[in-house]
């Protein structure tokens, strides 16, 4: 039970239920906190952290707004204003803010990440990275940052740098199948396919429903000419997700180089049932299905 007057214990409170992922009922402590006391700057800011979270990015902006008046030096709040920025689209407005934080606290490594972030979605590749650089210089145990550069990295061709900056990232949480999967992806990309199927592999070790991991583990083997294992990786992917349209596809190309072409069409059907208006590829699979005599 929480002491109606204390404004910390409301802080805290709501604190503890935004960690629990109920935002709804810790915006409601923090706002009882500021009744108390509409001075505080943290108060404000977690606020519009819980705010944003659930989409109310206006209204988060504001509590923003009010956090800087109070304390124009808070640097988390800085970061979190770029942030929502950024998600409403307004990218230049966003990275000034990041950049207001890194001028406060040029080692505050979360404003470097979330401007490498902003860089990288607009194609900015090299600046990207720099600004990965510098948050992992900062912070070495900042996971996003490593897993973000590598990614960052494949996009610009830079496959061995990736990988590396993925075994940081596992360094720190060897249990992230995203890393394992994007790791796999890098060793599809150099055509190493034994470490692409083993970084697969670790993914499923962690997540035997990982249809994605599934999924890349059958192209690898179709690549390899190992169909049967292929169209075993594909199934396993469809009976988690039924209507994951590439696989349909991939598992009907995988049943031709098996020499069933009944079955291969039906898969190739099954792609066009799912698939969405205008998906691309529909139509030269509907002229396959229509070459195959059906």
């Amino acid at each position: 039970e929480v002491d109606s007057e204390d404004k910390d214990a409301w802080y805290d409170k709501g604190i503890y239920l935004d960690r629990l992922n109920k935002y709804e009922e810790a915006i409601s402590c923090f706002d009882i906190a500021l009744k108390l006391d509409d001075r505080d700057s943290e108060a404000w800011n977690n606020k519009g952290a819980a705010l944003s979270t659930i989409g109310k990015h206006r209204e988060a902006i504001s509590c923003y707004g009010k956090s800087l008046e109070i304390n124009s030096s808070n640097v988390r709040c800085w970061n979190n204003l770029g942030n929502v920025l950024s998600e409403m689209g307004q990218n230049q407005e966003a990275i000034k803010c990041f950049d207001k934080a890194i001028e406060i606290n040029p080692d505050y490594d979360s404003a470097w990440f979330s401007k490498g972030a902003k860089l990288g979605d607009l194609g900015m590749y090299q600046e990207s990275v720099a600004c990965y650089d510098r948050a992992t210089k900062i912070n070495p145990m900042n996971e996003d940052a490593w897993f973000n550069r590598g990614n960052t990295l494949r996009a610009i061709g830079a496959h061995r740098e990736a990988v590396d900056s993925y075994d940081h990232a596992l360094k720190i949480n060897p249990k992230n199948i995203e890393t394992w999967d994007n790791k796999g992806n890098v060793y599809l990309d150099l055509g190493n396919y034994r470490e692409a199927i083993f970084c697969y592999d670790r993914s499923l070790e962690i997540d035997r429903m990982n249809a994605l991991a599934w999924f890349n583990r059958g192209v690898v083997l179709n690549i390899i000419e190992n169909y049967q294992e292929a169209l075993n990786s594909y199934d396993k992917a469809l009976t988690i997700n039924p209507r994951y349209a590439k696989v349909w596809v991939n598992k009907g190309s995988c049943l031709l180089s098996l020499g069933k072409t009944n079955e291969a069409i039906e898969a190739f059907k099954q792609f066009v049932r799912i698939a969405s208006p205008g998906h691309e590829g529909t139509e030269e699979i509907r002229k396959i299905i229509k070459k195959l005599g059906v």
